[in-house]
């Protein structure tokens, strides 16, 4: 067991959120590469996200392709979000979507 499934403390199924985004898709890099984990993207894909460096990953090493399911879903969509956290059974969440760009936020918070 490497030093990162350790601190995952044997968790499989790890479902991030917002993981097209700029963080998100850094932290499924480094997990597809570096843990056992099977790893769940949540995102609906808005103006900023961008899943190509995550692509370019699994298309490097297609074992990787197996660890790796995206689901586009909009959040504020309950009814889908719950269904997806119960497909992927997940063991640990990793909440990293947001309206992050100021203006838009002052424009409207809600999301």
């Amino acid at each position: 067991m490497n030093k990162l499934d350790r601190l995952l403390n044997g968790r499989k199924n790890i479902l991030i959120t917002g993981g097209a985004g700029f963080i998100g898709s850094a932290l499924i890099r480094k997990l597809l590469r570096d843990s056992s984990s099977y790893i769940y993207n949540l995102d609906k894909f808005g103006y900023a996200s961008d899943e190509s460096s995550i692509n370019d990953l699994i298309s490097s090493d297609k074992n990787l392709k197996n660890k790796y399911r995206c689901i586009n879903i909009d959040l504020s969509n309950s009814k889908d979000t719950f269904d997806a956290i119960r497909i992927s059974d997940a063991n640990l969440i990793i909440h990293l979507a947001a309206e992050s760009h100021v203006d838009n936020s002052i424009d409207d918070a809600l999301p």
